[in-house]
């Protein structure tokens, strides 16, 4: 009977060691379920801050392209205050260049300038001037070239080109133009 009960004991006791090894076992099962939900939720934030990296580095490479094209269309505006000055050397220096003679410069009524707002908030103000000009056709023909090649950017609004009446003038050209600049207003 001593047997029976000792038998009995270890049966007791070898259960007990087994339900406190199940929970154990239990509680270290639970734990590791939550570790690996939380190197799930971990490697999802990590991917979304991945993606959202690479969308901020591609929208700081938009940013910069913009910027660059601002820059690019803006570079050749002159300073409003200075436009008129500006053309007015710009187009000395090339007459001067071309063998031609400037013969007269006047700047078109302010009043008839033309402003543009884009969407960048850029304002533009053109000014325009109408100059008078003498010389060979070849020389007009490099002016022209040379008004193409100004980083200040220009546009010929009208262009008339005559020649001289007298014999000893043969081969002079008298040429008018409207040139406009553009003048950055923001």
């Amino acid at each position: 009977m001593l047997t029976s009960i000792k038998s009995l004991v270890a049966v007791g006791l070898a259960l007990l060691v087994i339900i406190g090894a199940g929970l154990w076992l239990k509680g270290r099962t639970g734990v590791l379920k939550a570790l690996k939900n939380e190197k799930r939720e971990a490697e999802t934030a990590v991917a979304e801050l991945e993606a959202r990296s690479a969308a901020a580095a591609e929208m700081e490479a938009r940013l910069e392209a913009i910027v660059g094209n601002i820059t690019a269309i803006t570079e050749g505006f002159a300073k409003t205050d200075h436009g008129g000055i500006e053309l007015v050397e710009a187009i000395v220096k090339a007459a001067s260049l071309s063998d031609m003679a400037m013969t007269g410069a006047s700047e078109i009524s302010p009043g008839d300038r033309t402003r543009h707002a884009s969407d960048a908030g850029v304002s533009v103000e053109i000014i325009s001037y109408r100059i008078s000009l003498k010389g060979s056709y070849a020389g007009l023909v490099k002016l022209l070239q040379n008004l193409g090649s100004w980083k200040l950017q220009n546009k010929i609004e009208s262009l008339e080109i005559s020649g001289e009446k007298s014999e000893e003038s043969a081969g002079v050209v008298r040429a008018e133009l409207v040139l406009s600049i553009f003048a950055d207003r923001t």
